[in-house]
């Protein structure tokens, strides 16, 4: 089984003299975040602290929304890459995410994407999350010592402006320069409302919704009912860890585990 890991593994670290991932940063973005795509090789210490100095974090794809918008920003890269997320463990697996937290310091998920199951063996050094860049973008674990060929990045804000139209006789693409330093013509713009859209449509309809029951009372038809219990809210977690935002203290920083390891585990769960 071991032997199999470390094979898994191997696979998918590139060779000696291997030419490098040949593309340019780039981002997408929503109405309150932005990813964006480094294509540099970073240890998962240095990804994090590039992402840190930008103002972002590592990439914390929670949901399935936020999991195709990452999706869509990496798109069908090149076979054998791996990119950073913001997945890290210090500790043995427990629960859904196996020990795995984000690097926003908490273990709140409703969404994993392992490659293979867990494989129930406790692992005491710490390890990291990588995305895949081809297929399903499935998660691999492995040393965080290890350089892998970029990273994803995630920056949170208020309002965005979105993408440029083409018009007719443009001498060249739109070139955008964004709040994290990202200066690059690939943009992608995802529709969506922000949370400021959310306050104004909970405003609109709380305010026909009162005057509405308003009248029912002064009419005195209105009758109370109790609602039977809500389904839990299953929360998908494990023993790792998502990274801090921008400006917040968050988690002890991430450091290397003492001494080498060589093999990773690749593990799936499903949602």
């Amino acid at each position: 089984m071991l032997l199999r890991l470390l094979l898994a593994w191997a696979a998918t670290v590139p060779t000696l003299g291997q030419a490098p991932w040949a593309t340019k940063p780039r981002a997408a973005c929503g109405p309150g975040s932005c990813y964006a795509l480094f294509p540099q090789r970073r240890t998962f210490l240095e990804a994090w602290l590039a992402c840190r100095e930008l103002g972002g974090n590592l990439a914390t794809p929670r949901t399935p929304e936020e999991a195709q918008r990452v999706d869509s920003l990496v798109g069908a890269g090149p076979a054998s890459k791996l990119l950073w997320i913001g997945l890290q463990r210090q500790g043995p697996p427990q629960r859904p995410l196996r020990g795995f937290t984000w690097t926003t310091g908490d273990q709140d998920t409703a969404f994993t994407n392992w490659a293979q199951p867990a494989t129930g063996g406790p692992c005491p050094a710490q390890r990291c999350a990588a995305l895949e860049a081809s297929g399903e973008h499935r998660w691999l674990e492995g040393s965080c010592t290890l350089a892998v060929d970029g990273y994803l990045c995630q920056f949170g804000f208020e309002g965005a402006c979105p993408a440029l139209p083409e018009e007719a006789g443009q001498a060249g693409p739109a070139v955008y320069t964004t709040p994290f330093q990202l200066v690059s013509t690939e943009f992608e713009w995802v529709a969506g409302r922000s949370r400021r859209d959310d306050r104004w449509l909970l405003v609109a309809l709380l305010v026909p919704t009162c005057v509405f029951l308003v009248v029912l009372l002064a009419l005195g038809i209105v009758y109370c009912t109790r609602c039977g219990p809500h389904a839990p809210n299953k929360r998908i977690t494990d023993c790792y860890r998502w990274v801090t935002q921008a400006g917040s203290k968050g988690p002890t920083e991430p450091m290397p585990p003492r001494g080498s390891l060589t093999g990773v585990q690749t593990c799936r769960t499903s949602v």
